[in-house]
Protein backbone atom coordinates (compact mmCIF):
# COMPACT_ATOMS: atom_id res chain seq x y z
CA UNK A 1 0.00 0.00 0.00
CA UNK A 2 1.40 3.36 -1.08
CA UNK A 3 2.09 5.95 1.54
CA UNK A 4 1.25 9.60 0.98
CA UNK A 5 4.98 10.33 0.66
CA UNK A 6 5.40 7.65 -2.04
CA UNK A 7 2.39 8.92 -3.94
CA UNK A 8 3.70 12.46 -3.75
CA UNK A 9 7.12 11.31 -4.98
CA UNK A 10 5.57 9.52 -7.96
CA UNK A 11 3.46 12.57 -8.81
CA UNK A 12 6.43 14.96 -8.63
CA UNK A 13 8.63 12.56 -10.62
CA UNK A 14 5.99 12.20 -13.33
CA UNK A 15 5.58 15.97 -13.50
CA UNK A 16 9.35 16.43 -13.73
CA UNK A 17 9.70 13.82 -16.48
CA UNK A 18 6.85 15.40 -18.43
CA UNK A 19 8.44 18.82 -18.03
CA UNK A 20 11.81 17.43 -19.12
CA UNK A 21 10.20 15.81 -22.16
CA UNK A 22 8.47 19.06 -23.11
CA UNK A 23 11.73 20.97 -22.69
CA UNK A 24 13.58 18.44 -24.85
CA UNK A 25 10.94 18.70 -27.56
CA UNK A 26 11.14 22.49 -27.37
CA UNK A 27 14.90 22.36 -27.81
CA UNK A 28 14.54 19.99 -30.74
CA UNK A 29 11.97 22.27 -32.35
CA UNK A 30 14.41 25.17 -32.16
CA UNK A 31 16.97 23.37 -34.34
CA UNK A 32 16.86 24.92 -37.80
CA UNK A 33 17.23 22.88 -40.97
CA UNK A 34 19.30 24.87 -43.46
CA UNK A 35 18.35 24.73 -47.14
CA UNK A 36 21.82 23.80 -48.45
CA UNK A 37 21.17 24.51 -52.14
CA UNK A 38 19.55 27.85 -51.39
CA UNK A 39 22.47 28.90 -49.19
CA UNK A 40 24.97 27.81 -51.84
CA UNK A 41 23.18 29.72 -54.59
CA UNK A 42 22.93 32.86 -52.48
CA UNK A 43 26.64 32.79 -51.68
CA UNK A 44 27.75 31.98 -55.24
CA UNK A 45 25.62 34.73 -56.81
CA UNK A 46 26.98 37.26 -54.32
CA UNK A 47 30.51 36.06 -55.09
CA UNK A 48 30.04 36.60 -58.84
CA UNK A 49 28.53 40.06 -58.43
CA UNK A 50 31.43 41.29 -56.33
CA UNK A 51 34.04 40.05 -58.81
CA UNK A 52 32.98 41.94 -61.93
CA UNK A 53 35.44 44.62 -63.04
CA UNK A 54 34.38 46.38 -66.23
CA UNK A 55 36.80 45.64 -69.05
CA UNK A 56 38.36 42.63 -67.32
CA UNK A 57 37.73 39.13 -68.62
CA UNK A 58 37.32 36.67 -65.79
CA UNK A 59 36.52 33.04 -65.11
CA UNK A 60 35.40 32.04 -61.62
CA UNK A 61 34.65 28.73 -59.93
CA UNK A 62 33.90 29.65 -56.29
CA UNK A 63 32.29 26.32 -55.46
CA UNK A 64 35.78 24.78 -55.47
CA UNK A 65 36.93 27.58 -53.14
CA UNK A 66 34.10 26.83 -50.79
CA UNK A 67 34.86 23.12 -50.78
CA UNK A 68 38.38 23.79 -49.49
CA UNK A 69 37.05 26.10 -46.77
CA UNK A 70 34.46 23.54 -45.68
CA UNK A 71 37.17 20.87 -45.44
CA UNK A 72 39.22 23.20 -43.24
CA UNK A 73 36.22 23.73 -40.96
CA UNK A 74 36.90 20.63 -38.86
CA UNK A 75 40.44 21.78 -38.06
CA UNK A 76 39.59 25.47 -37.53
CA UNK A 77 39.37 27.39 -34.29
CA UNK A 78 36.10 28.91 -33.05
CA UNK A 79 36.67 32.26 -34.76
CA UNK A 80 37.24 30.74 -38.21
CA UNK A 81 34.22 28.45 -37.77
CA UNK A 82 32.01 31.42 -36.88
CA UNK A 83 33.25 33.26 -39.97
CA UNK A 84 32.36 30.31 -42.18
CA UNK A 85 28.87 30.17 -40.62
CA UNK A 86 28.49 33.86 -41.46
CA UNK A 87 29.72 33.33 -45.02
CA UNK A 88 27.09 30.65 -45.64
CA UNK A 89 24.30 32.18 -43.58
CA UNK A 90 24.20 29.30 -41.09
CA UNK A 91 22.27 30.34 -37.95
CA UNK A 92 23.45 29.53 -34.43
CA UNK A 93 20.52 27.15 -33.92
CA UNK A 94 21.21 25.11 -37.06
CA UNK A 95 20.84 21.38 -36.65
CA UNK A 96 23.91 19.27 -35.95
CA UNK A 97 25.75 18.02 -39.02
CA UNK A 98 24.87 21.01 -41.20
CA UNK A 99 28.46 21.52 -42.33
CA UNK A 100 28.73 17.82 -43.22
CA UNK A 101 25.73 18.31 -45.51
CA UNK A 102 27.42 21.28 -47.16
CA UNK A 103 30.53 19.16 -47.76
CA UNK A 104 28.49 16.30 -49.25
CA UNK A 105 26.44 18.55 -51.57
CA UNK A 106 29.45 20.49 -52.80
CA UNK A 107 31.39 17.30 -53.47
CA UNK A 108 28.42 15.90 -55.42
CA UNK A 109 28.17 19.00 -57.61
CA UNK A 110 31.91 19.02 -58.25
CA UNK A 111 31.69 15.38 -59.33
CA UNK A 112 28.99 16.33 -61.83
CA UNK A 113 31.16 19.17 -63.09
CA UNK A 114 33.99 16.77 -63.86
CA UNK A 115 32.65 15.81 -67.29
CA UNK A 116 33.61 19.15 -68.82
CA UNK A 117 36.51 20.17 -66.63
CA UNK A 118 39.63 19.26 -64.72
CA UNK A 119 40.32 20.81 -61.36
CA UNK A 120 42.13 20.28 -58.11
CA UNK A 121 43.14 21.81 -54.81
CA UNK A 122 46.60 21.46 -53.36
CA UNK A 123 47.41 22.28 -49.75
CA UNK A 124 51.14 22.92 -49.54
CA UNK A 125 52.60 22.70 -46.04
CA UNK A 126 56.13 23.50 -44.97
CA UNK A 127 58.53 20.69 -44.12
CA UNK A 128 58.41 21.86 -40.49
CA UNK A 129 54.98 20.18 -40.34
CA UNK A 130 55.67 16.49 -39.71
CA UNK A 131 52.61 14.93 -41.29
CA UNK A 132 49.24 16.50 -42.11
CA UNK A 133 46.32 15.98 -39.75
CA UNK A 134 44.03 13.03 -40.59
CA UNK A 135 41.01 15.25 -41.21
CA UNK A 136 42.71 16.58 -44.35
CA UNK A 137 43.98 13.25 -45.66
CA UNK A 138 42.35 11.17 -48.41
CA UNK A 139 39.91 13.89 -49.43
CA UNK A 140 38.48 13.95 -52.93
CA UNK A 141 39.58 16.98 -54.98
CA UNK A 142 42.14 17.95 -52.31
CA UNK A 143 45.70 16.72 -51.97
CA UNK A 144 48.48 17.75 -49.62
CA UNK A 145 52.15 18.17 -50.37
CA UNK A 146 55.18 18.97 -48.21
CA UNK A 147 57.56 21.65 -49.48
CA UNK A 148 60.31 23.92 -48.27
CA UNK A 149 59.00 27.42 -48.89
CA UNK A 150 62.53 28.74 -48.53
CA UNK A 151 63.50 26.90 -51.74
CA UNK A 152 61.53 29.08 -54.16
CA UNK A 153 62.71 27.53 -57.44
CA UNK A 154 62.04 24.02 -56.19
CA UNK A 155 58.58 25.09 -55.03
CA UNK A 156 57.74 26.58 -58.44
CA UNK A 157 58.85 23.33 -60.09
CA UNK A 158 56.53 21.39 -57.81
CA UNK A 159 53.64 23.66 -58.79
CA UNK A 160 54.39 23.15 -62.49
CA UNK A 161 54.53 19.38 -62.02
CA UNK A 162 51.20 19.35 -60.19
CA UNK A 163 49.51 21.45 -62.88
CA UNK A 164 50.93 19.27 -65.65
CA UNK A 165 49.38 16.27 -63.91
CA UNK A 166 46.01 17.99 -64.32
CA UNK A 167 46.67 18.68 -68.02
CA UNK A 168 47.20 22.36 -67.23
CA UNK A 169 50.07 24.54 -68.36
CA UNK A 170 51.43 27.22 -66.06
CA UNK A 171 51.76 29.81 -68.82
CA UNK A 172 50.68 32.64 -66.56
CA UNK A 173 52.50 32.09 -63.28
CA UNK A 174 49.89 32.69 -60.65
CA UNK A 175 52.19 32.11 -57.69
CA UNK A 176 54.79 34.80 -57.20
CA UNK A 177 57.63 35.21 -54.76
CA UNK A 178 55.67 37.80 -52.78
CA UNK A 179 52.85 35.27 -52.13
CA UNK A 180 55.02 33.38 -49.63
CA UNK A 181 58.22 33.72 -47.63
CA UNK A 182 60.52 31.74 -45.34
CA UNK A 183 57.99 31.99 -42.50
CA UNK A 184 55.11 30.54 -44.53
CA UNK A 185 53.64 27.36 -43.04
CA UNK A 186 50.84 26.65 -45.53
CA UNK A 187 49.47 27.84 -48.86
CA UNK A 188 46.37 26.71 -50.78
CA UNK A 189 46.45 26.60 -54.59
CA UNK A 190 43.53 25.74 -56.86
CA UNK A 191 43.32 25.26 -60.61
CA UNK A 192 40.25 24.81 -62.80
CA UNK A 193 40.19 24.25 -66.55
CA UNK A 194 36.87 24.14 -68.40
CA UNK A 195 37.03 23.35 -72.11
CA UNK A 196 33.46 23.38 -73.38
CA UNK A 197 32.80 21.80 -76.76
CA UNK A 198 30.42 23.53 -79.15
CA UNK A 199 29.22 21.92 -82.43
CA UNK A 200 30.47 24.88 -84.45
CA UNK A 201 33.26 25.50 -86.96
CA UNK A 202 36.16 27.89 -86.53
CA UNK A 203 35.94 30.82 -88.94
CA UNK A 204 38.76 30.95 -91.49
CA UNK A 205 39.34 34.70 -91.44
CA UNK A 206 39.42 36.60 -88.17
CA UNK A 207 36.54 38.97 -87.54
CA UNK A 208 36.09 42.13 -85.54
CA UNK A 209 34.97 42.14 -81.92
CA UNK A 210 34.75 45.68 -80.56
CA UNK A 211 37.63 46.83 -82.75
CA UNK A 212 39.93 43.82 -82.25
CA UNK A 213 40.33 40.78 -84.49
CA UNK A 214 39.37 37.33 -83.22
CA UNK A 215 38.45 33.91 -84.56
CA UNK A 216 34.77 33.02 -84.28
CA UNK A 217 32.98 29.72 -83.85
CA UNK A 218 30.08 29.66 -86.29
CA UNK A 219 27.29 27.39 -87.44
CA UNK A 220 23.93 26.02 -86.39
CA UNK A 221 23.16 24.26 -83.15
CA UNK A 222 20.07 23.02 -81.39
CA UNK A 223 19.37 25.12 -78.34
CA UNK A 224 16.73 26.52 -76.07
CA UNK A 225 16.50 30.27 -76.67
CA UNK A 226 14.79 33.08 -74.80
CA UNK A 227 14.78 36.85 -75.03
CA UNK A 228 13.93 38.11 -71.55
CA UNK A 229 13.18 41.82 -71.77
CA UNK A 230 12.75 42.43 -68.04
CA UNK A 231 16.26 41.06 -67.45
CA UNK A 232 17.69 42.78 -70.52
CA UNK A 233 19.23 39.60 -71.94
CA UNK A 234 19.15 36.98 -74.65
CA UNK A 235 20.15 33.49 -73.51
CA UNK A 236 20.97 30.21 -75.25
CA UNK A 237 21.21 26.76 -73.69
CA UNK A 238 22.84 24.31 -76.16
CA UNK A 239 21.15 20.91 -76.52
CA UNK A 240 22.01 18.20 -75.83
CA UNK A 241 23.91 19.41 -72.82
CA UNK A 242 25.99 17.35 -70.44
CA UNK A 243 23.80 14.93 -68.51
CA UNK A 244 24.38 16.74 -65.22
CA UNK A 245 25.59 20.22 -66.19
CA UNK A 246 24.13 22.77 -68.59
CA UNK A 247 25.61 25.85 -70.23
CA UNK A 248 23.96 29.24 -70.55
CA UNK A 249 25.32 31.70 -73.10
CA UNK A 250 24.01 35.09 -71.98
CA UNK A 251 24.09 38.18 -74.20
CA UNK A 252 23.05 41.17 -72.04
CA UNK A 253 22.16 44.64 -73.24
CA UNK A 254 24.67 45.82 -70.65
CA UNK A 255 27.07 43.42 -68.94
CA UNK A 256 27.67 45.71 -65.96
CA UNK A 257 23.95 46.30 -65.35
CA UNK A 258 23.13 42.61 -65.66
CA UNK A 259 25.84 41.37 -63.28
CA UNK A 260 25.85 44.20 -60.74
CA UNK A 261 22.14 44.96 -60.54
CA UNK A 262 20.06 42.20 -62.11
CA UNK A 263 21.64 38.89 -61.16
CA UNK A 264 20.20 37.21 -58.07
CA UNK A 265 18.88 33.84 -56.96
CA UNK A 266 15.49 34.61 -58.50
CA UNK A 267 17.19 35.57 -61.79
CA UNK A 268 18.43 32.02 -62.27
CA UNK A 269 14.92 30.65 -61.74
CA UNK A 270 13.52 33.19 -64.20
CA UNK A 271 16.03 32.20 -66.89
CA UNK A 272 15.41 28.48 -66.36
CA UNK A 273 11.64 29.01 -66.60
CA UNK A 274 11.97 31.15 -69.74
CA UNK A 275 14.08 28.49 -71.50
CA UNK A 276 11.67 25.65 -70.79
CA UNK A 277 10.28 24.05 -73.98
CA UNK A 278 11.93 26.67 -76.23
CA UNK A 279 14.11 24.35 -78.34
CA UNK A 280 14.94 25.40 -81.89
CA UNK A 281 17.80 25.45 -84.38
CA UNK A 282 19.87 28.59 -83.95
CA UNK A 283 22.46 30.00 -86.31
CA UNK A 284 25.08 31.56 -84.11
CA UNK A 285 28.47 33.21 -84.10
CA UNK A 286 30.57 33.55 -80.95
CA UNK A 287 34.25 34.43 -80.31
CA UNK A 288 36.52 31.48 -79.58
CA UNK A 289 36.91 32.45 -75.95
CA UNK A 290 40.11 31.64 -74.10
CA UNK A 291 40.13 33.24 -70.65
CA UNK A 292 42.77 32.69 -67.98
CA UNK A 293 42.14 34.38 -64.67
CA UNK A 294 44.33 34.48 -61.56
CA UNK A 295 43.02 35.62 -58.21
CA UNK A 296 43.89 35.86 -54.53
CA UNK A 297 40.79 34.36 -52.99
CA UNK A 298 41.87 35.10 -49.42
CA UNK A 299 42.11 38.85 -50.13
CA UNK A 300 38.78 38.85 -51.97
CA UNK A 301 36.90 37.04 -49.20
CA UNK A 302 38.29 39.31 -46.51
CA UNK A 303 37.71 42.55 -48.42
CA UNK A 304 34.24 41.82 -49.80
CA UNK A 305 32.65 39.41 -47.33
CA UNK A 306 34.53 40.74 -44.28
CA UNK A 307 35.17 37.26 -42.92
CA UNK A 308 38.00 34.72 -42.46
CA UNK A 309 40.63 37.28 -41.48
CA UNK A 310 41.66 35.00 -38.61
CA UNK A 311 42.17 32.03 -40.93
CA UNK A 312 44.62 33.95 -43.11
CA UNK A 313 46.35 36.13 -40.55
CA UNK A 314 46.50 34.35 -37.19
CA UNK A 315 47.15 30.81 -35.92
CA UNK A 316 43.71 29.28 -36.41
CA UNK A 317 44.12 26.02 -38.38
CA UNK A 318 45.29 22.72 -36.89
CA UNK A 319 47.51 21.26 -39.62
CA UNK A 320 49.94 18.86 -37.99
CA UNK A 321 49.22 15.20 -37.28
CA UNK A 322 48.48 14.47 -33.59
CA UNK A 323 49.26 18.03 -32.52
CA UNK A 324 46.98 20.82 -31.35
CA UNK A 325 49.24 23.65 -32.56
CA UNK A 326 47.49 26.03 -34.95
CA UNK A 327 48.84 27.96 -37.92
CA UNK A 328 47.56 30.58 -40.39
CA UNK A 329 47.00 29.91 -44.09
CA UNK A 330 49.39 32.31 -45.81
CA UNK A 331 47.39 32.56 -49.03
CA UNK A 332 44.60 31.04 -51.10
CA UNK A 333 45.24 31.39 -54.83
CA UNK A 334 43.10 30.34 -57.81
CA UNK A 335 43.93 29.89 -61.50
CA UNK A 336 40.85 29.42 -63.70
CA UNK A 337 40.79 28.70 -67.45
CA UNK A 338 37.71 28.75 -69.67
CA UNK A 339 37.71 27.89 -73.38
CA UNK A 340 35.29 27.15 -76.17
CA UNK A 341 36.43 24.18 -78.26
CA UNK A 342 35.41 23.41 -81.83
CA UNK A 343 33.57 20.06 -82.05
CA UNK A 344 33.34 18.95 -85.68
CA UNK A 345 31.81 15.59 -84.79
CA UNK A 346 28.60 17.14 -83.46
CA UNK A 347 27.74 19.64 -86.18
CA UNK A 348 24.07 20.14 -86.98
CA UNK A 349 23.18 20.02 -90.71
CA UNK A 350 19.87 21.89 -90.36
CA UNK A 351 19.48 25.56 -91.15
CA UNK A 352 18.84 27.82 -88.21
CA UNK A 353 15.47 29.51 -87.87
CA UNK A 354 17.00 32.25 -85.69
CA UNK A 355 20.34 34.08 -85.81
CA UNK A 356 22.19 35.19 -82.67
CA UNK A 357 25.56 36.96 -82.88
CA UNK A 358 27.68 37.41 -79.77
CA UNK A 359 29.28 40.62 -80.98
CA UNK A 360 29.50 42.48 -77.66
CA UNK A 361 30.47 41.60 -74.06
CA UNK A 362 28.75 38.44 -72.85
CA UNK A 363 28.80 36.01 -69.98
CA UNK A 364 28.79 32.22 -69.70
CA UNK A 365 27.39 30.18 -66.84
CA UNK A 366 27.72 26.46 -66.16
CA UNK A 367 25.04 25.19 -63.79
CA UNK A 368 23.71 21.96 -62.35
CA UNK A 369 20.97 20.82 -64.66
CA UNK A 370 18.12 20.41 -62.19
CA UNK A 371 18.97 22.68 -59.26
CA UNK A 372 20.58 25.65 -61.09
CA UNK A 373 23.61 25.78 -58.81
CA UNK A 374 26.05 28.08 -60.68
CA UNK A 375 29.32 26.13 -60.86
CA UNK A 376 31.24 28.53 -63.07
CA UNK A 377 30.81 31.99 -64.51
CA UNK A 378 33.00 33.60 -67.15
CA UNK A 379 32.72 37.15 -68.47
CA UNK A 380 34.19 38.17 -71.82
CA UNK A 381 34.69 41.89 -72.40
CA UNK A 382 37.45 42.10 -74.98
CA UNK A 383 40.02 40.16 -76.97
CA UNK A 384 42.89 41.98 -75.28
CA UNK A 385 42.40 41.98 -71.53
CA UNK A 386 43.77 45.39 -70.61
CA UNK A 387 43.23 44.81 -66.89
CA UNK A 388 45.23 41.58 -67.03
CA UNK A 389 48.07 43.36 -68.82
CA UNK A 390 48.13 46.01 -66.08
CA UNK A 391 48.13 43.34 -63.35
CA UNK A 392 51.01 41.49 -65.02
CA UNK A 393 52.98 44.72 -65.14
CA UNK A 394 52.25 45.46 -61.47
CA UNK A 395 53.27 41.94 -60.44
CA UNK A 396 56.51 42.21 -62.43
CA UNK A 397 57.32 45.50 -60.71
CA UNK A 398 56.52 44.00 -57.29
CA UNK A 399 58.83 41.05 -57.96
CA UNK A 400 61.56 43.40 -59.15
CA UNK A 401 61.26 45.47 -55.96
CA UNK A 402 61.35 42.30 -53.83
CA UNK A 403 64.49 41.08 -55.61
CA UNK A 404 66.19 44.45 -55.17
CA UNK A 405 65.36 44.49 -51.45
CA UNK A 406 66.76 40.97 -51.10
CA UNK A 407 69.94 41.97 -52.93
CA UNK A 408 70.34 45.02 -50.68
CA UNK A 409 70.00 42.85 -47.55
CA UNK A 410 72.62 40.44 -48.89
CA UNK A 411 75.00 43.35 -49.56
CA UNK A 412 74.58 44.50 -45.96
Amino acid sequence: MFTIKQALFITVSSFYLALLSDSQQLLEKKKVTVDIDKSLTKYLVKFYKHRLVEGQNNALAPLLDLYALVLLYKVSDASAKTDLHTLLGIPEDAEDGTMDKFEANIRLYLERFGGNSVFGTQLFVDSRIKGVTRELQDKKFLTTSTVNFGQKIEFQQKINSWMSGLAMSNNHHFVHSFNFDDNTVSLILQVVAVRWKLPLALSTPSKAFLGDQVKYLEGTLEASYAKIDKLGIQVLEPIPSDSDVKLWLILPNSMVTFINKTVGEETLDEIAKSLRNKQQFVKMSIPQVNIEFNSEENAFLQNNFHVLSSMFSSPSIRLELDKEDKHPIKGFLMHCLFQFVEDNSARVPQQGTLAVNFDKPFTVMALTKDTNIPLLMASFFSVKDKMLAMEDEEQSLAEQVAQEELANREDL
